[in-house]
């Protein structure tokens, strides 16, 4: 084991220590709201605490890199007052990589979560750990997003699937469901996942900065250098098809919208304004982020 983890059930703290990998990057999500209330990379032989100070169900993620070796382990944590249950996730056994998947990309803050949010409501599936529709962020399946961040070309395709089987049954792929995992800044990874999900479809989410923003992830997005936005939104891909998703059409005009849902292939039809409204409503989408920058 590269790591430990323990349990201070009095101050609620859980204490991860890095044993023995170069380094190690940890998320601790609230399953309730799908939150990461904590995330760290912590080098080898340091540690780190997270506080728990709520009842409630937690997972913590956890990604470990040495030279040639990538490692995922992901824990289910439960807390109950003054007691604490951990259990670990165990692999799952097979996953067919020729199954159709759309990824949806772009800069982090541009949008990917409102447009995700969106999908989710018409019926796509983006994870049982990407939180419910009703929650405003992050919409990510952590486990498949930490697996997507450790990709590394110096490493055989082989390896990386065999660590997939660890992230797999987190996100539960769903048989006659449009399946789709929101990845923010993936650019320099796409061309690793094309070839390990042959069928991968790609949708860049192509968004103006402008003076609106509600995180620190929106604000870094509108105060970005143009030409790290561009790379962001158009990413340089090979043999995957893409959709350049225009942010400002799609959330005002809804036969633009409805030829992104037929890309996806999601048996949807927005025929009327009244509909359009009525989802734009529903995933509380807000109108400000449609301005143009002064």
């Amino acid at each position: 084991m590269k790591h430990d983890i323990s349990v201070n059930t009095k101050e609620k703290t859980i204490t991860f220590t890095n044993l023995l990998a170069d380094s190690t990057k940890i998320e601790f999500i609230r399953m309730s709201d799908n939150w990461c209330i904590y995330q760290n990379t912590i080098p080898n032989k340091h540690y780190a605490q997270s506080f728990a100070r709520e009842n409630g169900d937690y997972r913590l993620y956890i990604r470990e890199t040495s030279q040639y070796e990538i490692d995922i382990t992901i824990y289910d944590i439960s807390i109950i007052d003054d007691s604490f249950k951990i259990i670990k996730h165990e692999p799952s056994r097979n996953f067919d990589f020729n199954r159709e998947i759309t990824l949806i990309t772009g800069s982090a803050g541009g949008g990917t979560s409102i447009v995700t949010r969106f999908f989710k409501f018409l019926g796509a599936h983006a994870g049982d750990d990407s939180g419910d529709v009703k929650v405003r962020k992050m919409h990510e399946a952590y486990g498949f997003k930490l697996w997507v961040k450790g990709l590394d070309e110096n490493i055989p395709n082989d390896y990386h699937k065999k660590n997939f089987y660890k992230v797999a049954d987190t996100y539960n792929y769903k048989e006659g469901k449009v399946n789709i995992i929101k990845i923010p800044e993936s650019e320099t990874q796409l061309n690793m996942l094309g070839d390990i999900f042959p069928n991968l479809k790609l949708i860049t989410i192509v968004r103006e900065q402008n003076n609106f923003f509600g995180t620190n992830e929106g604000k870094r997005f509108h105060s970005m250098d143009k030409f790290e936005l561009f790379k962001k939104q158009y990413p340089i891909v090979e043999g995957l098809p893409v959709f350049n998703l225009d942010f400002y059409k799609f959330f005002t005009d809804y036969h633009y919208t409805n030829k992104v849902l037929k890309f996806l292939k999601l048996d949807c039809i927005i025929t009327n304004e009244s509909q359009f409204e009525f989802i734009k409503e529903n995933i509380n989408f807000d109108k400000r982020a449609l301005e143009k920058k002064n």
